[in-house]
């Protein structure tokens, strides 16, 4: 039996409109990619009937050749669009897990830093004992968070405090009598990775602003 490419390349030899025969020949090579003369001869009688109408039918219609391959290259663009935007969601997925990674490493540096600190309280002489009697009293903020509950890491300490204001839980460390004294603290604390800041009370209450406690000494 002979193989059909064998036929279609006899077929083209006849063709007189050269862009014709060069729409046909796309259609031999397609065809051929497609099936080898192995493959061909294991198609039955009526499978192999319709591949020889199929190829006269593009013969008689190159036209719906090109509209083939029209859209078999606008397929192939699109799949090309859809994977390198799934490739891009990949990286931003894997760039916010190691930005929450990150984060999560940090709060526990924290927290692993709130722990040593409580064994720390008296080198930076910030006790509460024997400081009571001020109306102007200072301390150390080391964090707000909504979700975030570092309480079990108190143990009833009572330089570490929590105050919560506006839906979020406020840690503080602390209890100076001096702003001077809880800034150092402050500076302390930063150094190993905090982000803390001093806050004032007048007469026990928080002052929103230290510019607002005229009354005490700086």
């Amino acid at each position: 039996m002979l193989y059909p490419v064998n036929l279609l390349k006899i077929t083209y030899l006849k063709t007189p409109n050269m862009n014709l025969s060069k729409t046909f020949t796309l259609c031999l090579i397609i065809l051929a990619s497609m099936a080898s003369q192995a493959a061909f001869a294991q198609l039955s009688r009526s499978e192999r009937t319709e591949l020889l109408k199929e190829i006269k039918a593009f013969k008689r219609n190159p036209e719906q050749l090109k509209n083939m391959k029209q859209e078999d290259a606008k397929l192939n663009t699109d799949l090309e669009n859809a994977r390198v935007s799934t490739l891009n969601k990949k990286s931003e997925l894997n760039k916010l897990n190691q930005e929450l990674s990150k984060k999560d490493e940090a709060i526990e540096a924290l927290q692993e830093r709130l722990r040593k600190l409580r064994g720390e309280m008296g080198e930076v002489n910030a006790a509460r004992q024997g400081r009571g009697g001020s109306d102007c009293e200072f301390s150390v903020q080391i964090g707000a968070y909504e979700n975030r509950d570092l309480t079990q890491y108190m143990d009833n300490n009572p330089n570490f405090m929590v105050e919560q204001s506006n839906g979020l839980k406020k840690y503080i460390l602390g209890y100076f009598t001096s702003y001077w004294e809880a800034k150092s603290f402050s500076k302390y604390l930063d150094q190993g990775g905090a982000q803390s800041y001093v806050v004032g009370y007048y007469k026990g209450i928080r002052v929103p602003d230290l510019k607002d406690m005229t009354q005490c000494t700086f």
